[in-house]
């Protein structure tokens, strides 16, 4: 799948979960309540995208890009903690074998990290983010 198509299946995703579940009016309310967001928007975009459409979500808000050739990894629960990623060696290695030149990926999986092979390691430049907003200003352009 190329990274063309990849956007194209994360934008529709999003603008499917947005026109289902946040009209006009919805947003309106959310704005209002307390929180100042929708609650339920929020868990189910956490839930079934995940950090890299909140990444890509957040940056269009902000008329900001995502550095090209980054992979984000990571699933955000409905606390608002990042989920541990069980394969950070295989998904890796795929992001190499996929071209990227970055991959993003929660912290928690540095020491994981250290079974992946010298060759990969040299091939992809990894960085680790601790939470949703960490991950936001590591995966937009400055």
């Amino acid at each position: 799948m190329s990274t063309t198509e990849e956007r194209r299946l994360l934008r529709q995703t999003v603008a499917a979960l947005v026109d289902k579940h946040a009209s006009p009016e919805a947003v309106r309310r959310a704005i209002d309540s307390p929180r100042g967001y929708d609650e339920q928007l929020w868990a189910m975009l956490c839930e079934q995208v995940g950090v890299a459409a909140l990444v890509a979500l957040c940056s269009a808000l902000l008329k900001k890009s995502v550095r090209g050739g980054l992979i984000i990894v990571g699933e955000i629960n409905l606390g608002g903690s990042i989920e541990p990623i069980h394969n950070p060696v295989t998904i890796a290695e795929i992001a190499v074998e996929k071209g990227a030149g970055a991959l993003l990926i929660p912290v928690g999986c540095r020491r994981r990290l250290f079974d992946l092979s010298d060759e990969m390691a040299t091939k992809v430049d990894i960085q680790f983010y601790r939470d949703a907003k960490d991950a936001l200003l590591k995966g937009m352009l400055e």
